[in-house]
């Protein structure tokens, strides 16, 4: 869920409309409008504002990008150790190689 929504969300739980939120940051109805419908990115001062208004800890709006920073974190991760494993399978291959390679030498000797 985008910000816009999560406060759109909030925002009806605690019946407080499109223009309480006007009225508290001061911001114009069609910016708060699209802050609402994620047409425009938030700054954090007005989002400090909307979240006193709310009665929400800020990080309330953050939870879904922590998510995303989890989930993007892990997927490197796993990035990471498909590499290592990779490099593992290389380095067998190069001592087969080697291997085929020496053997060749001896026959050909």
């Amino acid at each position: 869920m985008n910000i816009g929504l999560k406060i759109r969300r909030l925002a009806e739980e605690r019946k407080v409309n499109i223009l309480d939120i006007v009225k508290y940051t001061g911001k114009s109805r069609s910016t708060v409008y699209n802050y609402l419908e994620g047409k425009t990115s938030i700054d954090i001062e007005t989002l400090a504002k909307i979240s006193e208004l709310l009665k929400v800890p800020i990080s309330e709006f953050f939870d879904e990008l922590q998510g995303y920073k989890d989930e993007k974190s892990k997927r490197l991760q796993e990035a990471l150790e498909l590499i290592e494993t990779q490099k593992k399978l290389i380095a067998m291959l190069e001592e087969k190689v080697a291997n085929y390679e020496k053997k060749l030498r001896e026959k050909g000797e």
